[in-house]
Order: structure tokens, then C-alpha cells, then sequence
């Protein structure tokens, strides 16, 4: 509904009869208004100026509700001056006295301005209206010899006044917008209840406005209206013309309202805005106005007997117990006789048991509640009015919106809205005597909380291992944060201070906000914080809780051995016995990463130890290689760098490492400087000897934790243990530890806390113990005495990242052999490098393809096919495998390798164990050990036969020569490089047939070479000859015509005799 500002009519019809020769106006705040040839006007200044009377002209336009101007409309102005619209609908009015002065800077219009009303008369067909006109004058009173500013509206105190009328102002009266009487609203009024046609009711159209654009057209235009009614036929129909055009009006019918319509006037049944001619309303439900009877339901005024109340309850006076004293419930009518005792239920909240009522007796407006046992002191309890029983006999009980503590029951559904529930409590003596509570610290001990008070140096350890675990869903660690409890007592409030474990006493701080305890049945909670960003909240006071809740403060930014204090308060603020708590560390150790003795990493830095004796070796590490994805348990890497040097360790006179292999091999003495002798291995060599020899393995390692540990139980962890028997023992807890364990010291401040273990065996433990677990469950505990429970997780894995190690390595008529400690892996894309002792730029590339590798994954033969280019070249096979180092070595005994044998460097460094492991990762942590390979290969041999021959029978002839060692064909033959094999022209230069008289060739004519063709391996010769059926006989030979063969591993050297064959003649047989 539109709603528009009405002027009065009556108003209208004064100010216009008002109207006179003289100035005459309606003021806007109903002032007087009067006319005279002269007119007083009282100054800012309160000084009185006689002001000679000034004209002007006023001017306006009359146009219909379209902006259309009418013509020939009669406007007339004060009463006796008329005039007539000219074409474009402007009518002008000359020598009309002013309303008022103006100073010369001040607003045209205000807000006490006196207007001057222009009348237009109703054209035919349109409305009529007034409008108004403003028509002021001004004077300028700034030649005042005091000095005022020029335009000011003030005239200053003073003499020789000199004030300046002007005159000829054009005032503009409203533009006077005329409806037209054009159109037409109709509708049919129902009946709300039966929605039947409501016959012979009179409908008026109330005029409003005109509207333009949506909006009255101006509050300075006064409308001459008339009445405009009609009457509904039979069917409720009824018809309205004549109405103005885009106007607003409502529609009444005397003695009706409607539901769906807000009105202020209740007979205001619609409204209509006429934009069209033809505006149909539809159907309007309407309902009689008729008298409804008592609708106010009955409701609880008050409780008789109130001391206070507070937000929900309300607090009786000393003695109303239900039983010395009745509860007296008031309500604002009077209420039926009908309610019983079984109307009305008691809950007392405190014991939480309902009371008997022994009579509820209604007497008008009253309730008196009678209880079988009187209620306790200082109890809240419940009264539940049953609503259908509260009656005045029409309206039911109801809620009192204007009292705190009543209310209609909302839940359980069996009972909602059932009850009006009223809550009230006993009184309470004032308490003198405050008892002090039970404080306890509490919270998560397991080192998976997010929020946790632990040791300091726990927080970076636990982040790097719950970052590290992506299935861990542990965020930000923060070691500063617990809980305190404490079952509230009676005291009335309390008062909270915490003392630093480094600063001392924090005074008492004002300001600080209370907290609201009185949680009935819930979990109030305080927070207190050193760590805020105003600074510490460092203490405060808090009300009491209902006696007996529990109370929860929550601690953030506090620190191993800091205090809070709790002080009860009685009712009159005096303190009892305080009570205080030292927070302590309630969180149990776990293991955490470690970059396990230097895997990951290419140099050797990380976690060091404060005992000189002995340290860690590995270093905190936030790398998720080093997880278990299963529970987020820390691997424990065995890697070589167990195999360094180490400094004296507990219960170990001589660590094992590394250099012990080397300087046990069979050339080497201990004793002698390696660089100064000149046959001795430069260092990291070892020999399958130095190997056998090599067996103290034993060797102490330390697994981290999160904070100093002590160990509990060394027993229980080795014999949880569930690798090798006997493989870990001593387990010694070790903190604070900042120095390597080869003794070296760190440039930095970190620690790490340990328990150090016996290895028996390092490079069993990492082949064998490969996944078994080190289960510190119930061994270990931290410095307050929390020893780690399951739910600590304080358990490492083995993970075995030793890379192989090579035990027999030889060269036979096989090929070259190599043994390893465990199965290995290799790829074709692998190789090993034989490297000459007496000068390292001696070296040859072997490569790994198309080598075979045992069931067992431990031996790997590379073929001569492997061998023969690489030993071909420059470096030879005696070139690689050293005469100066030839030495006997009796692990070579079974294979054949009596005596002295001649060693060469064997570099494995690519080669993978089945873990993945390979020397190569641990460049610059261990230096990469090579081993001494032998060469029981021997002199080149040579072997011949002439497979399925039948002397007198066959007509072609093979000889077949073997080799121990790969055939030069271009040395032997005189062949380009990389040619295997012979010519039938190349066969009959290099071979001659005698028969069996010497030195006769009788075969000359008639046999004749087929080929000689060189295998992949260059260890088989074949010779082809053509002959005629039956012309060999046995006991003829071949007699080769060059003077040896010569093996691919002389590189060059016609004149070693370990690399050279002569050939003999061979006889024809069978």
C-alpha cells in the first residue's frame, strides 16, 4: 500500500478565505499570519527595523497528470485577483505584496517560511487545486558603518542604520498538476468466512495523491476533491467512475476490515494507484467488524516473594521453602478453580529429583503451591504449570514475554508446549567460609596432540615427524598448552595468578575481564594466556560455578615449572586457603627422524653429542623418505657411514669401521705408512682375505628422541627386539648430545637426545634385520616420569641401507666373476671399472649387459664378449692386473688360483643390492671400498679338434682351435680391426695339407679353404676346408703357415709369452 502525506481540507479553506488585499499566507508551522501597508522585522540582534512594504510578481503553470498544460484554467490569488492560462498553460500575477524578508545570504526556502496559496479552479472534466507560492523580498544590510561583511544576515548592534529593499521579484508558485476525471475502478467484495457476495454495502475511494513518477507530485499542492461512492449489485459487484486519473486512493467499506491488507484505519479494505482508465480490484475478502470477545490469554505476573532476578531465574526470599512458606505464584486475571495438585510439578535442579506437591489451590488471581518436603537453601528448582489446567475459562496459560524467568516448554516433544516452566531458587546464606578446590593438570600425554606441554626442543622434533607423515593429519605442535581442572567448591568466585619459572611473581593485573561461570551442567572454561598480543594475560577473578561443575582452564604459553594459584572468595570478597600447581611435562617421548648416519645427505653434519666418548651421527631430518607410511614410525637407516671412524664408544675398545678391511689385505702392512711404500694399495682396497679377516663388526649406534629420556626397562627393549637374537644390546640413554660420533663438534646450538644400542654385527643388522622393529614401549621415560605407552609410538624400523660388499672377484676361462655378501641387482645399463694399481689412469669400462647372475642373486659372471674390447686396448689385461701386486691369496684356492695371482682394482660402485642400494649414494659419507680382483686366467692355451669327421667319406673338413682367452684376429692374421673372420683365399695362405710322408703336399690341387669364422666370445676358431669324397685319410695334417696366435688381452705385446700360442700341425681324425 502506498501511504501519502494529507493535508487537511478545512486548512485549505482557511488559508484560502484568508486571503486578502494586503500580504496575507498559511505558515507551515501554523504561525499567525497578517497583512499591513508596513511590517516589523526583528534582527539577529534583537533590534527592531520598520521595513517598508515590497511587491513583486508571481508566476506558475497548470498542466494534467501527463506534463500536458491546459488553457484557459481561471487561477486566482488573494482572494480578488484572477487570471486565465495562456496556450502553454503559464498564468502571471503582477504587484503581489511580499510574505516576508529575506537577508541577502540567506536560503530562499526554509522551514518557517509564510506561503502564499494560488487557486485553480477545475477545469471541466479535471480536480481543482491550491498551490503554493513564496513571494519574499530582500534587503541588504551590509553599509553599517561597525564593519559587518558585506551579505550578512545579521544587522549588528549599533547606530545609523542603513538597510536596502530590493524590489520586482518573481516568485514561483508550485506547478499545479490536474488529474483528469477519466478513470474508472470496479471489484466484487466477499464474505472471508463463506466467500459469498456481500450485497448493498456502500464502497467510498478515498483521493490521496496524484502521483508522478510513483510519488506524490508535491506536498505544496492541495487537491479539491469530492466523494466518490457506490454500492455492490447482488453479486458484490460495484463500479466507480469518474476518478482521477494517475492518482492514489483507498478503497472503504464502513464497518469491514480485511486480514490481508496492513491499514492503519482498519475499514481501509485495498488501495489503487489509477495509471490505467479501467483499474478492476478482482475479488476483496473482507470480515465484519464484530465484537471478538476476551482474547488475552491468562500469564504469571510474578512470583510473590522475588529478592532478585537474575537473566533467567528468579531468586525467592529467606524462608519460602514450599512447605514453612507456600510458593506463591501471581497472574494478571483471574484463573478457574480447577487446579489440582497434579496440575503443577516441582524439579529441584540441584539434586535433580522432582518434589511431591501437596495441594496447589487457585483464589482469583493467586496460586498457592504447597510441597511435602520443604526445599533446601541455595537451590534452583523448576515449577511446570500444566497449560491446559490454567484457564480463565476461554484462553489458556501462556508465556509472560515481559518476564526473564517463565517460558513454554520447547523440548522433549512428548511435553512441548504443554508446560509453562517457571524457574526459580531458594535463598542462600551468605558464605563465610570459601573451600579451596582440588587443582589437577590434564590433557592429551600422547605426543600426537596437536596441543601439548612437552619439553622445548620436543616441538621442532614431533613438527618434522607429523610434517614428514602424510597420513599423519597432525598440524602446527605447540609444547606450550595444557589444561587445569578443578570441581568448583562453594566459594562464591576465585581468583587466578601464575608465577613464571623465570620471571618470578606476575602481580595481579586490573582490568582483566571475569569470567562468567554459572553454567548449570555444562563445562565452563577460563583461558589464560602468556602469549597474548596485549601482553600476558597474566590473572583475574572469576565467578563461582554451581558447586560441584567441573571448571577447565585452558594454559597457552606456559612452560615446564611455571605455577598457577587458585583462591577461593566468600560472599563478601575475603579469600580462603589458596592452592597452587607447578605445570609439569605430561607427555610421553618418542622416537624422531634422524638422517640415520649420513643417508640423504652428501656431507656428514647433523646430530652431535655432549660426551666426548660418544654421539649420535645422524641428523634431525624433515624428509619423508626416512617414514614408514604405516603409523608414522621413524626408519632407522644402517648405512656405511656405521663403518667410519668412530671415537672410543661405550663397551667397545675398537669400534668397527672400515679402514680395519682395508689395511688387513694381503700386500698391505698395517704398520707402514700406505703412501710412503711404494707396493702397497693406495687406500680403500680390500682383498677377499682382508675380508674373511674382517670380523669385528660391533659397533654402537643411537636412536633419537624428543626429549631427554632415561632408560627404564634395557631388558624389555632387547628382548623385544624382533630381529636376530642378540643382535642389539646395552640400550643407555644418552642426551643432550652435541658432538659427532667421530668426535667432530657442530658451529651450531641443537642437541639431540638418544638411546644408544650394542650392535653386534652393523652389516648383518641392515642384510638380515632388514624391517625389524626396536620397540622402546614401556622402556623409556622422559625427565618428569612419563614413560611412553603404546599410544607414543616409540619404536624404530631397520632399514637396511648398506650397499654390497664384494668377497671373491677373479678372472678365469670363464669370464670375470664377481661374489657379493647379498643379492644384488644389476641392470644391462650397469658397469664395473677394473683400474691398474700401479697407476689409477689405467682403467677399463666393463659393461653389465648380457651377464648372468645366479639363483641366489650373489655371483655375477661377465662374459668374454664383455671383456674383450675393453682389455684389447691400451690397458691390458697385464696392464690392469699387476705383476707388482701379485700375491697369494688362499680364498682363490677352490677355484683354481694357486699361488701368486696378480691383483687389479675392481670399482662395483653402480651395482644395487635388492634394497636399491648402491655405493654411489654415499659419495663423500663413506669413501666407496674397492676390492683387489684377481687373474687366475693363466697363459693362453690352445686346444684342437675336428668334430664328425670320416676319413675316406666326408668331402669338407673343420678345425676346430679353442682358446682359453679371446683370439686377435688382427694381430694373428694380419686382419683389419674388428674382422672375425677368414676368406676361403685367407684359409688356403694361412693352412697347407701334407699327407702322411712328410713334406710331400700331394692335396694342393684338390683341397681347398671354405672360411674361417671367429666366435662372439673369441675363444673358438673355425676352420673350413673343401675337399674331394674320400681324399683325406687319417694321419694326414694341417700345417698352420703363421708362427702364434696372439690373445686379445696382449694389447699389442707380440712378445708376452702369457698372451701368445704357437701352433703345431694337426693330424686328420676321427
Amino acid at each position: 500500500m502506498i501511504k501519502h502525506f494529507r493535508l487537511a481540507t478545512a486548512l485549505t479553506l482557511v488559508c484560502a478565505l484568508s486571503l486578502v488585499l494586503f500580504v496575507s499566507g498559511c505558515s507551515r508551522d501554523d504561525g499567525d499570519a497578517g497583512s499591513n501597508t508596513t511590517s516589523t522585522s526583528t534582527s539577529t540582534t534583537g533590534q527592531d527595523l520598520d521595513l517598508a512594504q515590497g511587491v513583486g510578481s508571481v508566476a506558475g503553470v497548470v498542466v494534467d497528470s501527463n506534463g500536458n498544460p491546459l488553457a484557459g484554467v481561471i487561477v486566482g490569488i488573494l482572494g480578488t485577483l484572477t487570471t486565465t492560462t495562456n496556450a502553454a498553460g503559464q498564468y502571471a500575477f503582477a504587484d503581489v505584496p511580499v510574505a516576508d524578508v529575506r537577508g541577502a545570504d540567506q536560503d530562499y526556502y526554509s522551514e518557517d517560511m509564510t506561503a502564499v496559496l494560488v487557486t485553480v479552479v477545475a477545469p471541466t472534466g479535471y480536480l481543482g487545486a491550491t498551490v503554493a507560492a513564496y513571494p519574499y523580498a530582500q534587503f541588504d544590510g551590509s553599509n553599517d558603518y561597525t564593519g559587518d561583511a558585506a551579505g550578512s544576515d545579521v544587522v549588528s548592534e549599533g547606530n545609523n542604520k542603513v538597510v536596502t529593499f530590493v524590489d520586482g521579484f518573481v516568485a514561483q508558485a508550485v506547478t499545479a498538476v490536474l488529474p483528469e476525471l477519466a478513470a474508472e475502478v470496479s471489484g466484487w467484495l466477499r464474505d472471508c468466512d463463506t466467500g459469498e457476495a456481500l450485497a448493498n454495502l456502500q464502497v467510498n475511494l478515498d483521493f490521496v495523491a496524484t502521483e508522478c513518477a510513483g510519488n506524490p507530485c508535491s506536498d505544496d499542492i492541495f487537491y479539491q476533491t469530492t466523494p466518490y461512492v457506490a454500492f455492490t449489485n447482488s453479486d458484490g459487484f460495484f463500479t466507480v467512475s469518474g476518478v482521477p486519473v494517475d492518482s492514489a486512493l483507498d478503497v472503504l467499506v464502513g464497518n469491514y476490515e480485511t486480514d490481508d491488507f496492513a491499514s492503519e484505519t482498519p475499514t481501509i479494505v485495498a488501495d489503487v494507484s489509477t495509471f490505467d482508465v479501467v483499474n478492476n480490484l478482482g475479488n476483496i475478502s473482507i470480515c465484519e467488524i464484530t465484537d471478538a470477545g476476551d482474547e488475552v490469554d491468562p500469564f504469571v505476573v510474578a512470583a510473590s516473594g522475588v529478592f532478585a532476578e537474575g537473566a533467567d531465574r528468579a531468586l525467592l526470599t529467606k524462608g519460602i521453602d514450599g512447605v514453612n512458606q507456600p510458593i506463591v505464584l501471581i497472574f494478571n486475571e483471574p484463573l478457574d478453580a480447577t487446579v489440582a495438585a497434579n496440575s503443577v510439578l516441582v524439579r529441584d535442579l540441584t539434586t535433580g529429583a522432582y518434589v511431591d506437591v501437596a495441594s496447589a489451590v487457585v483464589d482469583g488471581n493467586i496460586l498457592t503451591l504447597t510441597l511435602v518436603e520443604a526445599l533446601a537453601q541455595d537451590i534452583e528448582f523448576n515449577v511446570y504449570l500444566l497449560r491446559a489446567d490454567f484457564t480463565d475459562g476461554t484462553n489458556f496459560l501462556d508465556e509472560n514475554a515481559a518476564l526473564d524467568y517463565d517460558l513454554i516448554t520447547a523440548a522433549p516433544a512428548v511435553v512441548a508446549n504443554q508446560y509453562v516452566q517457571v524457574n526459580l531458587a531458594t535463598f542462600r546464606e551468605a558464605n563465610t567460609n570459601a573451600e579451596a578446590p582440588v587443582l589437577a593438570q590434564v590433557g592429551d600425554n600422547c605426543p600426537t596432540a596437536e596441543e601439548q606441554l612437552n619439553a622445548p626442543e620436543a616441538e621442532d622434533r614431533l613438527q618434522a615427524l607429523y610434517d614428514a607423515d602424510p597420513f599423519s593429519g597432525i598440524g602446527d605442535i605447540d609444547v606450550t598448552t595444557t589444561e587445569l581442572t578443578f570441581t568448583a567448591t562453594n566459594a562464591s568466585g576465585y581468583g587466578i595468578y601464575y608465577t613464571d619459572s623465570d620471571d618470578g611473581l606476575i602481580e595481579l593485573t586490573a582490568g582483566v575481564p571475569s569470567v562468567d561461570l554459572g553454567v548449570i551442567g555444562g563445562t565452563p572454561v577460563i583461558a589464560l594466556s602468556q602469549t597474548g598480543t596485549n601482553g600476558p594475560t597474566q590473572s583475574g577473578d572469576f565467578e563461582a560455578s554451581a558447586s560441584g561443575d567441573l571448571v577447565t582452564m585452558d594454559l597457552t604459553g606456559f612452560a615446564i615449572g611455571d605455577e598457577v594459584c587458585i583462591t577461593p572468595m566468600d560472599d563478601f570478597g575475603f579469600e580462603g586457603t589458596e592452592v597452587c600447581i607447578i605445570i609439569a611435562d605430561i607427555v610421553e617421548p618418542t622416537t624422531v627422524l634422524q638422517n640415520g648416519y649420513g643417508f640423504g645427505n652428501t656431507v656428514t653434519t647433523g646430530g652431535v653429542s655432549g660426551d666426548d666418548a660418544y654421539g649420535d651421527g645422524a641428523e634431525l631430518s624433515g624428509e619423508s623418505t626416512l617414514l614408514v607410511t604405516e603409523g608414522g614410525t621413524p626408519i632407522f637407516p644402517v648405512t656405511p657411514r656405521l663403518l667410519a671412524d668412530q671415537a672410543a664408544a661405550p663397551s667397545i675398545t675398537e669400534p668397527a669401521e672400515i679402514r680395519g678391511l682395508y689395511d688387513a689385505n694381503g700386500i698391505n702392512d698395517p704398520d707402514v705408512d700406505v703412501v710412503g711404500d711404494e707396493f702397497q694399495f693406495e687406500a680403500d682396497i680390500y682383498d677377499a682375505t682382508s675380508f674373511i679377516a674382517w670380523d669385528d663388526f660391533s659397533r654402537v649406534v643411537g636412536v633419537a628422541f624428543s626429549e631427554n629420556i632415561s632408560v627404564t626397562d634395557g631388558a624389555a627393549i632387547v628382548a623385544g627386539y624382533d630381529g636376530t637374537v642378540g643382535m642389539i644390546a646395552e640400550p643407555t640413554s644418552l642426551n643432550d648430545v652435541l658432538q659427532q660420533d667421530d668426535g667432530d663438534t657442530f658451529g651450531h646450538d641443537a642437541d639431540r637426545d638418544l638411546v644408544t644400542l650394542v650392535v653386534e654385527n652393523v652389516i648383518t643388522f641392515a642384510n638380515i634385520d632388514d624391517d625389524a622393529v626396536i620397540d622402546f614401549t614401556d622402556a623409556v621415560a622422559d625427565e618428569a616420569g612419563n614413560v611412553a605407552s603404546t599410544c607414543a609410538n616409540a619404536r624404530v624400523v631397520i632399514d637396511d641401507r648398506m650397499p654390497p660388499f664384494v668377497t671373491l672377484s677373479y678372472l678365469d676361462d670363464d669370464g670375470l666373476t664377481i661374489v657379493f655378501n647379498e643379492a644384488i641387482a644389476p641392470t644391462d645399463s650397469d658397469f664395473v671399472v677394473l683400474t691398474s694399481p700401479d697407476d689409477a689412469m689405467d682403467f677399463a669400462v666393463i659393461s653389465l649387459a648380457d651377464t648372468t647372475l645366479s639363483v641366489d642373486g650373489l655371483t655375477l659372471n661377465i662374459p668374454f664378449e664383455n671383456l674383450a674390447a675393453p682389455l684389447a686396448g691400451d690397458f691390458s689385461r697385464a696392464t690392469l692386473f699387476s705383476e707388482d701386486y701379485a700375491y697369494a691369496e688362499a680364498a682363490y684356492n677352490a677355484v683354481g688360483g694357486a699361488g701368486a695371482l696378480n691383483h687389479a682394482i675392481l670399482n662395483t660402485d653402480v651395482i644395487e643390492d635388492l634394497e636399491g642400494n648402491a655405493w654411489e649414494d654415499f659419495t663423500g659419507v663413506v669413501a666407496t671400498p674397492e676390492f683387489a680382483a684377481v687373474d687366475i686366467l693363466g697363459a693362453l692355451t690352445l686346444t684342437t679338434n675336428s668334430p664328425d669327421f670320416v676319413a675316406g667319406t666326408d668331402d669338407t673338413f673343420s678345425l676346430v682351435y679353442s682358446f682359453n682367452q679371446p683370439l686377435d684376429m688382427e694381430v694373428t692374421f694380419g686382419l683389419a680391426a674388428g674382422v672375425t673372420t677368414l676368406t676361403g683365399a685367407q684359409v688356403d695362405a694361412q693352412f697347407v695339407f701334407l699327407e702322411d710322408t712328410v713334406g710331400v703336399n700331394a692335396f694342393a690341387a684338390t683341397v681347398a679353404g671354405n672360411g674361417a669364422t671367429l666366435s662372439a666370445s673369441g675363444l673358438v676358431l673355425t676352420v673350413v676346408f673343401d675337399l674331394t669324397a674320400g681324399e683325406l685319410e687319417l694321419g694326414d695334417r694341417v700345417t698352420p703357415q703363421f708362427p702364434y696366435f696372439y690373445s686379445e688381452f696382449a694389447g699389442g705385446d707380440i712378445n708376452d709369452p702369457l698372451t701368445r700360442i704357437a701352433p703345431g700341425p694337426e693330424f686328420v681324425t676321427e
